[in-house]
């Protein structure tokens, strides 16, 4: 049987999101690992390339994923905080940002206000 570069490549992909990412993803009590996995997959399905860049629309994922657009820029934007997508173009207009799935497993740096030793002041 004559395989396809192309699709084993894919197929590496798919296999590194299920053994590899996904168990790193965090847990929360809403559902977010799951709303994390449906928005990692509608990314990756609309991918092209062995780079693994796209260029959907937070709309267009969020259809992939069947979730609320809102939810989705809040997932992207924790996923790039992680450094599990990379943004490298922003959108402009009717066209979506371009993006990469880095290959790295999720890292949590915290949100932008936990940097150690800065205090909000109210």
């Amino acid at each position: 049987m004559v395989t396809k570069r192309k699709s084993e490549k894919r197929f590496e992909q798919l296999r590194w999101m299920k053994t590899d990412l996904i168990p790193t993803l965090p847990k929360g009590r809403n559902g977010s690992r799951g709303l994390m996995v449906a928005v990692l997959y509608s990314c990756w399905s609309q991918a092209r390339g062995a780079e693994c860049r796209f260029n959907a629309t937070n709309q267009q994922i969020a259809d992939g994923a069947g979730i609320e657009k809102r939810t989705v820029i809040k997932i992207m934007r924790d996923l790039e905080r992680a450094g599990v997508v990379l943004t490298l173009k922003p959108g402009a207009g009717h066209y979506g940002s371009v993006r990469q799935l880095t290959g790295k497993t999720y890292q949590n740096r915290g949100a932008p206000d936990d940097t150690p030793g800065v205090h909000r002041t109210t």
